[in-house]
């Protein structure tokens, strides 16, 4: 569990960086591997030689001083050395120096395979110095530490790790304009889920991307016609129920004034507001277009219009908060909430924070609250704490449903709670 947390902390969240890890990882334990390899064998064969052709020219040029031989200095010349004569006693002076470097140790090899005569090694940053001793005298060949290096291997090994990042490069620009298109239908999939218009949206990509965004296409259509049948059907039942209601307010209305009709209109009223309430949870405000606005400036609005001396209301907001929404929507959810908190308590406080990734509408009471186990149940449509139908203790069951409603349109979720002030807390999260 420990090693799969770790894992998962340094994996990449996103499509594209584990796309480029898929293709980074195995390209670099390819060339890590080819590379390694390469330089283990092929600089070791080519270092060998080098070094065995060094130990071999030292070898000449000594055979060639024995027997006197005055082309000795054009020999060393040509071969590559500088050639210094000391005296005997000088080689039992010479003590091996303390740098020692990778391909030293060839040289030493390759001396001990060719060289017969006693000989030392005395290694330095950038020359190898090899003194032989020969019969009276003490010869000392110089020669550059570049001679035992492969000029090739630098340049492969350029070329293997240019071309790599150059292949790199084409394969993260390709594989970017792969996933262009899944960024595209999240970015659709989420404005729809607000309740926003998608004009621009085009599917393109892959044949699985352009399956899946045809898909949501379809879908979008499905809900946009299913909400649109939904409401023309609930607009005319609306109608329907209003004509029957509209002739039995006349018909009461012509009654003799010494019969009551007052429990009959108040009946009939009822039956009205409850058409309306009706009407407007299923229509979900989803005709108004959304557009941009301050939210600050509306909770204002909204709490001013509900303040009062028996209804006292604090406010925690900050300077400014811009959403975009469907304004008459978010007056409609506050006015809910706040409707509901005056009805059962006589302070409410009103708190908007801004977090790193969303936006967070608090409303608590000092009211009597909701049990737990009925959290759940008053989000639904027509479900009342008060069983009777009693329109002075809750309406008809519509509010909360409707504040839900609009919310989830608007990509965001409601959560129910206790306050601190000992009433119900109202917490309203959407998404920036």
């Amino acid at each position: 569990m420990v090693l799969e947390t770790v894992f998962k902390s340094f994996f990449p969240k996103t499509l594209l960086k584990r796309a480029v890890l898929i293709i980074v990882l195995p390209l670099v334990l390819v060339q890590v591997t080819s590379i390694y390899v390469f330089l283990d064998r092929h600089l070791d064969t080519v270092t060998r030689n080098i070094a065995t052709n060094i130990a071999g020219s030292i070898d000449l040029i000594t055979h060639l001083h024995k027997k006197n031989s005055p082309t000795i200095a054009m020999a060393a010349s040509k071969l590559g050395f500088g050639i210094h004569h000391y005296s005997k006693d000088i080689f039992e002076t010479i003590v091996p120096s303390s740098y020692k470097a990778w391909e030293d140790k060839f040289v030493i090899r390759a001396l001990r395979g060719s060289l017969k005569d006693p000989h030392k090694i005395y290694s330095s940053e950038n020359f190898l110095t090899v003194y032989v001793l020969i019969k009276n005298e003490t010869l000392s060949f110089t020669f550059s530490r570049k001679r035992l290096m492969s000029r090739t291997t630098p340049l492969v090994v350029f070329w293997a790790i240019g071309a790599s990042i150059f292949f790199l490069l084409i394969a993260i620009l390709f594989m970017k304009n792969q996933v262009r298109p899944i960024i595209q239908l999240a970015d659709a999939s989420e404005r729809f889920g607000k309740g926003l218009d998608i004009t621009y949206f085009k599917p393109h990509g892959a044949s699985e991307v352009r399956q899946a965004a045809m898909a949501f296409r379809r879908m979008q259509e499905r809900i946009k016609r299913q909400i649109s049948q939904r409401t023309e059907m609930l607009a005319g039942i609306s109608h329907d129920l209003r004509t029957p209601l509209t002739r039995m307010k006349l018909e009461l209305a012509m009654f003799p004034k010494e019969i009551d009709t007052q429990s009959l209109k108040a009946d009939i009223d009822h039956m009205e507001n409850m058409i309306q309430e009706y009407l407007s949870f299923v229509k979900g405000d989803s005709l108004e277009v959304p557009t941009e606005f301050d939210l600050i400036m509306l909770m204002n609005q909204v709490v001013n219009r509900w303040k009062s001396d028996a209804f006292e209301i604090e406010t925690t907001l900050p300077s400014a908060v811009i959403i975009t929404a469907r304004y008459q929507a978010f007056i409609r959810v506050v006015d809910n909430l706040l409707s509901n908190a005056k009805r059962f308590a006589s302070h409410a406080w009103v708190m908007v924070e801004v977090m790193p990734q969303d936006i967070r509408i608090i409303i608590d009471d000092n009211g009597p609250g909701i049990p737990k186990k009925h959290y759940q149940n008053v989000l639904k449509p027509f479900f009342r704490l008060d069983p009777s139908r009693n329109e002075s203790t809750g309406g008809v069951g519509l509010g909360l449903s409707i504040v839900v409603d609009i919310v989830h349109n608007h990509g965001g979720n409601l959560y129910l709670a206790e306050s601190p002030h000992g009433g119900l807390r109202v917490t309203i999260v959407l998404p920036k």
